[in-house]
């Protein structure tokens, strides 16, 4: 989507009108009220500071097995993160980029203990990210609740905001009473009191298994109320077009074409070597497309075509005869500020 460019008043008109339908909005039920809520939030706050000083945070989150970690190494350039076959983070592992920083800073903390280390090379900070963050790691090394990894990142996608920062989380279920095994019931609810500290989200889901119970979820109980990126790994695994895969996802995840105005869905996998048929560590389908939606997503005027979307939506139903019933309470005048600010 090519964004179109706006005067600054255009976009804070149409921002303003937005935000005052939403307000109208049935509070009590309204998914779609909480999700614009969130994409307004999100141009706030991405329209109101120097990203470039303080950037903003983008956490990765799904159910086990789902491809977190190689993705994140991937943007990397770097395998910093211990990914495996098998469920492997046990930790919140956040990466900032500090391209001043001749080496890295590790810092722990959990149970209100705190340890902090420093390493020079990447492959020294995954042994000890293994060791203290991995399920991989020795059963006698204590596992902790956070690990902070600052650094320069050298080899990181230049096209990601130069003092980046980047989430990964453990797999995890949407309830975790339900699960059987400590390991995952502590992994969730880590995962659990995250998800509000990041500013921009990507749901990865594996194209082995699309429209699972526990994606679904998942999906249901912590991103169907926020713009997001659904990210589909292992796209090498499934034989289908790109189009084919994107259309099995959206019916059965149950979105609609009015959620895909505030989100996006990008195929990723790991494709071999045609004539070796070697596997490479990072994924190299859909790696350029991933970077180009972060970037879009964290881009104000991208976020402002967005809201238009959205607001022609509202104002194309909202005297349907089938309007639904999140619309009814909304004033007419808002309506029409509303369309005022839409056809700017």
């Amino acid at each position: 989507m090519e964004t179109q460019k706006h005067s600054k008043s255009e976009d804070t008109d149409l921002r303003n009108a937005l935000a005052l339908v939403v307000y109208y909005m049935r509070p009590e039920d309204s998914k779609l009220r909480r999700r614009y809520s969130s994409l307004i939030a999100l141009y706030d706050k991405i329209s109101g500071q120097d990203a470039e000083i303080k950037p903003l945070s983008i956490g990765v989150y799904g159910c086990p097995n789902k491809g977190k970690s190689t993705l994140l190494n991937s943007l990397l350039g770097e395998n910093i993160l211990p990914d495996a076959p098998i469920p492997s983070t046990s930790s919140i592992i956040t990466l900032h980029r500090n391209s001043r920083l001749p080496e890295y800073g590790i810092n722990c903390s959990g149970d209100h203990e705190k340890t902090v280390v420093h390493r020079k090379k990447p492959s020294e900070v995954q042994e000890l990210l293994r060791k203290y963050g991995s399920h991989q790691g020795c059963e006698s090394a204590p596992k902790w609740d956070k690990i902070e990894v600052e650094g320069p990142f050298p080899d990181a996608d230049k096209k990601l905001n130069p003092n980046f920062v980047l989430r990964d989380t453990p797999g995890a279920e949407a309830y975790a009473d339900r699960v059987k095994g400590e390991e995952l019931k502590q992994d969730s609810e880590r995962t659990y009191n995250s998800i509000g500290s990041a500013d921009l989200h990507l749901f990865c889901v594996s194209c082995e298994d699309i429209g699972g119970e526990s994606d679904r979820a998942f999906y249901n109980r912590f991103f169907s109320e926020r713009a997001c990126i659904h990210v589909l790994t292992k796209r090498d695994k499934r034989g289908d077009d790109d189009t084919k895969i994107k259309d099995d996802y959206m019916n059965k995840m149950g979105l609609t074409d009015n959620e895909e105005a505030i989100m996006q869905i990008v195929l990723t996998g790991i494709q071999p070597d045609g004539e070796s048929g070697t596997r490479d560590r990072f994924i190299n389908i859909g790696r350029e497309d991933l970077i180009d939606s972060i970037c879009e997503c964290l881009d104000p005027q991208f976020l402002i075509d967005k809201m238009r979307q959205i607001a022609r939506f509202i104002v194309k139903n909202y005297d349907s005869d089938e309007t639904m019933d999140d619309l009814k309470k909304i004033p007419k005048i808002h309506i029409r500020n509303l369309e005022t600010a839409t056809e700017k």
